[in-house]
């Protein structure tokens, strides 16, 4: 029995001695004793520089939770908590019960609302940050909860390198500025716009419909009186202007002053009729919902440029919410960094940023295709309108653009809340500085070399510059390739040699390591920022792919191209093996293993233009008869209207996942299944709000710049 006694009081100081591995302390826990010590008589404290009403309204919130008031516990228990195996999970956040803080009001018990606060603690000597959600009451503001939270960790043993504090507070509502009244009110005038196109549009089909119903009770010519015949002939003269012959009217006694003012009152008629059928909801549905196309149209572009948008998304959902050196709200790091991130199958997720490769052949395809098409048409380039070339791209981009930059930058702030919703604040204000960077399309150079966040307003927009700055030197190769095939592969040729070496070159002397390597090669000669990645010179061979592309369909004139069948398939073979290569080449199950830099360099130079080219190779084999099922998948007709608002889904897919993670009151856990089911919902959602957009906005601009230029060539 002694024995016994023994090893229980060597089990319990055993334990009194081990640190504790699945303890957590919340935030308050660490915070009410110094608080207290601070209204001790004759004890001075380190509390001045607080607001009196936030002091004395926090006391009272520690005073009535030590007395177990509901509210205090409610604001107690909605704070996040540090835990001490946060170096076993690597999970450093807990954002505590944002709608728990938030839903505490004045009554019986307190005098004040709750503002609820996440906390970014700096700890010193060290790289890390822990973040924490506190609810303090309102009268607090983000210096006095910095001050308090600051002062805190004088009495927390788990950190003890507690260096200093930010807070950010939930704001209880937003107010509105004159952006987002100037942005609502440009809605609202675009929406009464779109209402009465769209009721016109209504009414002139009945018209119509009622108008083929009387045709069979019409009468012949013979019985007409002839009054009715003055008003057919008039009507006749209105609506085919000098092309009617007024001599054989002379009966008519309608003089020539009368005819020219017909004539101009039909014409203005006739402009505004079809100025508000171009803001037609209805004609802009059925548009974007047919599924007829020409003849002549390569079906296989609608499938790729589908498919490669859903591939974005998939990319920017995980790295916004799966990617634990990313997201703000995961909430088990470690598990997808161990354990998701080193799975083989899971390469797809942060290579979808390869589907902008396919943007940029497409894009070349299509500017070489069709500009080549209009030169011969006019009798060379001397005789085509440049400058009309340039007006109808930045038509074709900006309207739509500058409307979700607006609603972007003021409206969305509007939308929502959550712990993360303090985002739209810096986001916004960055967009309301540089919005001009974005429609010049020159915030992807500007300010050089530029970074993600903090120098660029709808960071994801890059794209839109980089093409439109490609797109303004693509005549130099287009007209060079009409005038001698040679030429311009040669110039291709160079041009890509060069982008090639100076990508090789800033790769190496940036010292910059696979994916999954933490450590750089060689200390950086060059300050960090976007050197490559949205820059046009290292972007411009797989746009130069697509010209190349084009101007093949050009000469082709539509016709087929069969390849042998073995060579067909050894081709196909290869475009495979290359995008897997470039797709799972980083892939690798031992982390010890470090690639050489000569290997590093080399990928990092030729995997995108590597998988421009295994694109270009579907988009000639699908369009010239050599392939198979790939092209039956891609031409399907289904993916006609998803291509018509591709450019739309590209504009708003990222607004749609701000909105949905900066609104989380809680962190977020991955699970495949989760994060399926998610990027499903988002992904539909994207295309919902794209059609929205598409049919309100982009769509009406370009049918009204069919009214103002007609003939745009």
């Amino acid at each position: 029995m002694a024995k016994f006694v023994v090893l229980i009081g060597c089990a319990v100081a055993a334990a009194t001695m081990l640190p504790s591995v699945t303890g957590s302390t919340n935030m308050m826990e660490m915070f009410f004793p110094e608080l207290q010590k601070s209204f001790a008589p004759g004890v001075p404290h380190p509390y001045h520089n607080v607001t009196e009403e936030c002091y004395a309204d926090t006391i009272k919130y520690m005073t009535d939770f030590h007395a177990f008031r509901p509210y205090a516990r409610e604001m107690f228990y909605s704070c996040g908590e540090i835990r001490e195996d946060y170096d076993l999970t690597w999970n450093r956040k807990d954002p505590g019960n944002f709608g728990m803080c938030r839903q505490v009001k004045p009554g019986n018990e307190t005098t004040f609302e709750t503002v609820y606060c996440y906390t970014t603690i700096y700890i010193s000597e060290s790289r890390d940050t822990l973040r924490k959600g506190v609810c303090f009451p309102d009268s607090c503001t983000e210096n006095d909860i910095e001050i308090f939270i600051t002062e805190a960790h004088l009495t927390n043993p788990v950190i003890p390198r507690w260096e200093s504090t930010r807070a950010s507070c939930a704001k209880a509502s937003h107010e509105f500025r004159w952006s987002d009244i100037l942005a609502a009110t440009v809605c609202a005038i675009f929406a009464a716009v779109l209402i009465v196109g769209t009721t016109y549009d209504i009414v002139q089909r009945r018209r119509t419909e009622l108008e083929k119903r009387a045709e069979p009770e019409l009468t012949t010519f013979s019985k007409t009186s002839p009054s009715d015949i003055v008003e057919e002939s008039v009507d006749a003269l209105s609506r085919n202007g000098n092309s009617m012959d007024v001599s054989s009217r002379e009966p008519l006694n309608v003089d020539e002053g009368t005819t020219d003012t017909l004539t101009k009152t039909s014409k203005f008629k006739e402009f505004l009729s079809k100025c508000l059928l171009a803001f037609s909801v209805i004609e802009a549905g059925q548009n974007i919902l047919s599924t007829s196309q020409g003849s002549r149209n390569i079906g296989c572009l609608n499938g790729i440029r589908v498919l490669s948008m859903s591939w974005v998304i998939l990319y920017h959902h995980y790295l916004l919410v799966g990617s634990w050196l990313s997201s703000s709200s995961l909430g088990n790091p470690r598990y997808v960094s161990e354990v998701v991130e080193k799975r083989w199958a899971s390469q797809v997720l942060y290579t979808g940023r390869h589907g902008v490769e396919a943007f940029l052949v497409l894009s070349g395809l299509l500017v070489a295709y069709l500009t080549l098409k209009q030169i011969e048409k006019r009798g060379g380039p001397r005789r085509y309108n440049w400058l009309l070339f340039y007006v109808h791209r930045y038509w074709r981009l900006t309207p739509v653009y500058a409307f979700c930059l607006m609603i972007y930058s003021t409206l969305t702030l509007h939308m929502g809340n959550g712990v993360w919703w303090n985002y739209w604040y810096g986001e916004q204000q960055l967009c309301q500085d540089r919005w001009w960077a974005n429609m010049l399309y020159f915030h992807n150079l500007y300010p050089f070399p530029g970074s993600w966040y903090r120098s660029m307003c709808m960071p994801w927009t890059w794209y839109l510059s980089l093409d439109m700055q490609l797109f303004i030197i693509s005549p130099i190769f287009i007209v060079v390739f009409y005038k001698s095939w040679i030429g311009g592969t040669v110039l291709s040729i160079v041009t890509t040699l060069i982008s090639l070496a100076s990508t090789a070159y800033i790769e190496y002397i940036r010292g910059t390591s696979m994916r999954g390597d933490p450590l750089p090669y060689r200390e950086s000669e060059l300050e960090p920022g976007y050197w490559l990645y949205t820059k046009p010179y290292h972007r411009i061979p797989q746009y130069l792919i697509g010209i190349a592309l084009g101007y093949i369909f050009f000469r082709l004139k539509g016709q087929q191209f069969k390849i042998n069948k073995i060579v067909n398939c050894l081709l196909w073979c290869c475009a495979a093996a290359i995008a897997l290569a470039v797709v799972y080449g980083p892939y690798s199950s031992d982390d010890s293993y470090r690639v050489p830099q000569w290997a590093a360099v080399m990928y990092f130079t030729l995997f995108r233009f590597a998988m421009s080219l295994c694109v270009g190779w579907v988009i000639f084999a699908c369009a010239t008869g050599n392939g198979g099922p790939v092209n039956s998948l891609l031409s399907w007709s289904g993916w006609l209207p998803l291509s018509k608002i591709n450019y739309c889904a590209y504009l708003v897919h990222m607004i749609v996942i701000y909105l949905y993670t900066t609104g989380f009151e809680t962190l977020w856990h991955y699970t495949d299944f989760h994060f399926g089911l998610e990027f499903l919902g988002v992904l539909a959602l994207t295309y919902s709000v794209a059609f929205l957009v598409a049919t309100a906005v982009e769509v009406p601009f370009l049918n009204f710049e069919k009214i103002v230029i007609p003939s745009r060539r």
